[in-house]
């Protein structure tokens, strides 16, 4: 709708995305933050530029959180594989060395 020039209904559509999305996913999904990423774009085109930088800054909120607990994440898993890579590494020295 939005390509057409139909912000109208963009908007009410974009609207109903996020709130399923909300349901559904839970309001700190990267979804959601690339929903209210989209409804921004239409609000602007819209002229509505206060409401849109809202969206704006509620998407970067969410998408920021989820990126960081994402690298969290990553980091904990790189770690607790080197662990337990070296515990291996560690047994195999050990039976190598014992006669």
């Amino acid at each position: 709708d939005r390509e057409l020039g139909n912000y109208e209904a963009s908007e009410r559509a974009l609207r109903r995305v996020l709130e399923v999305d909300i349901k559904v996913l839970g309001p700190d999904h990267p979804d959601v933050g690339y929903d209210y990423e989209e409804l921004a774009i239409t609000l602007r085109l819209m002229g509505r530029i206060e409401e849109a930088d809202e969206m704006d800054e509620k998407s970067k909120e969410i998408i920021a959180a989820a990126e960081a607990a994402y690298l969290a994440q990553q980091a904990a898993n790189s770690e607790a594989a080197e662990e337990g890579t070296g515990g291996a590494a560690d047994s195999a020295a050990e039976s190598a060395s014992t006669p």
